[in-house]
């Protein structure tokens, strides 16, 4: 018999769910979960478990997906399981929030579970990823570039408050944990199980597509490292289980040290540097995770060289770091202060563009109309290793399009800012940065042929952001000449 039998051990070695009530088993029809549900419903009677079956329609393949949503429900109902059977627009919420579909379909998802089990008052959300899933998601992680809490990929067990902001419910305070109880199950004995049994799932077609990162990762690289190890699939798992539990060790030591290390506001966290300047390089990575999950808990973590961005800027005397996801670091007398951007505040002496647009030298010094702000482009071939002051912007050169201006904000104009979700108008980000009314107008904007690329001292445009792939960077430098840039 296949070693699918061992979910039992997994699932009880947590004694919480040896008195569950109810379950709530998320069912899409493939292998994975079917044998998922079939084994849950032998398992039911002898632990006293109430199963209830939730399938999501993504609404991406017409009649192919209804027929699967259909085939799950028939399911649910010969095997006297009650079931919640829905279909949601995932392409409609790609295009809302400016998100691929792989994003897209993860989120809607994970919040219809989370509706389903709080709905059905369940203890827990159990899902069918296995251990191949977890090799390319260990895989997914390193090739965006990660460190231990990456490599430690999806978790036997996440408690309702590691997933709530997934599941789109941040001020949900109860809820319901997840539980994966197949992570070191195999497909191909998965597989097996279902021949067993005598299952006969259905199995969606983009599984075998190339067009998504997982999916070549699945038939292209995962294959490739075959070769050099047979049981690479069980290693990743192996680094994963190991990364784990490093990362839990981690984060032990960070809750002893925390509330000695930071001071919380809405909005803020404040690092004491004293506690900082003692604390681990490896510990205050997770620090700074920890910081920016607490104030952006809806985006991605950060990677490893946007770690090593961060790190940088508070060991060192910079003044002003923009982070990604809309946050920024601020140097204090006693500290370093990580914001949501809308938070900070401008110095009183502004720069100012007294006239609609104005030309700029496309390299070299340019003098604002007022003579005491003047503008300096420079081009270079890699990122500068020095730190960069609030009134500076490196921009990825390919990305600028024409001639590079300075204007003032005219009406309607909009732009994404790095890190966020989809373009916003630049009265908005303006009034949220809580830049005063009466500089506004004349707040100069860089602008090319197409667009906006930066807002000196707020924001840089995700277009013109430079990623690691960037080959050619300018350096633009807003500088007041009655005074060192701040």
């Amino acid at each position: 018999m296949s070693q699918l039998l061992d979910i039992e051990t997994t699932l009880i070695r947590d004694g919480r769910l040896a008195s569950a009530a109810c379950l709530v088993v998320a069912v899409s029809g493939g292998p994975d979960s079917l044998a998922l549900l079939h084994r849950l419903t032998a398992l039911a009677t002898p632990y006293g478990w109430r199963l209830h079956v939730a399938h999501l329609d993504h609404g991406l393949r017409g009649e192919q997906s209804a027929a699967e949503a259909a085939f799950v429900a028939e399911i649910a109902a010969d095997w006297g399981l009650t079931a919640t059977i829905e279909l949601r627009d995932v392409d409609q919420v790609a295009k809302q929030y400016h998100v691929g579909l792989p994003a897209a379909a993860r989120a809607t998802r994970y919040r219809f579970l989370a509706e389903v089990a709080l709905q059905q008052q369940a203890d827990a959300v159990v899902l069918g990823h296995q251990s191949d899933d977890q090799a390319e998601t260990v895989l997914l992680h390193v090739l965006r570039g990660t460190g231990p809490s990456g490599l430690s990929a999806m978790r036997p067990r996440t408690e309702w408050v590691g997933w709530r902001v997934t599941a789109g419910m941040p001020h949900q305070a109860v809820g319901p944990a997840l539980i994966r109880p197949m992570l070191n199950i195999t497909r191909d004995e998965i597989e097996a199980y279902c021949d067993e049994q005598q299952l006969e799932p259905r199995r969606d077609p983009t599984n075998n597509s190339l067009e998504y990162t997982r999916g070549r990762i699945r038939h292209q690289l995962l294959p490739l490292l075959g070769e050099y190890n047979a049981k690479v699939v069980s290693a990743l798992a192996r680094t994963a289980r190991l990364a784990a539990i490093e990362t839990d060790y981690m984060q032990s030591e960070l809750d002893r040290q925390w509330q000695h290390l930071i001071e919380f506001e809405p909005g803020a966290i404040t690092f004491h540097r004293e506690q900082w300047n003692h604390m681990h390089p490896a510990l205050q990575r997770h620090a700074i995770r920890r910081a920016v999950y607490l104030l952006r808990p809806e985006r991605d973590e950060l990677t490893s060289s946007q770690l090593d961005h961060a790190l940088s800027a508070m060991n060192s005397l910079q003044l002003f770091c923009q982070m990604p996801h809309n946050l920024v670091l601020h140097r204090k007398p006693h500290g370093w202060t990580m914001t949501v951007a809308t938070t900070m505040q401008p110095t009183n002496d502004e720069p100012q563009l007294s006239i609609d647009e104005w030309p700029l030298n496309q390299q070299g010094m340019t003098p604002l109309p007022d003579e005491r702000w003047r503008v300096i482009m420079e081009l270079m071939p890699s990122r500068p290793e020095y730190n960069l002051s609030r009134w500076q912007g490196l921009l990825d050169a390919n990305a600028i399009q024409g001639r590079l201006m300075l204007r003032q904000r005219r009406p309607g104009d909009r732009m994404r800012p790095a890190g966020g979700i989809g373009s916003r108008r630049i009265q908005d980000i303006m009034v949220d940065m809580r830049l005063p009314r009466e500089l506004r107008a004349q707040w100069p904007l860089f602008v090319d042929d197409v667009g906006i690329l930066w807002i000196p001292g707020l924001l840089m445009a995700e277009h013109a952001h430079p990623t690691p792939e960037t080959t050619n960077f300018l350096l633009i430098t807003l500088e007041d000449t009655h005074a060192d840039a701040s």
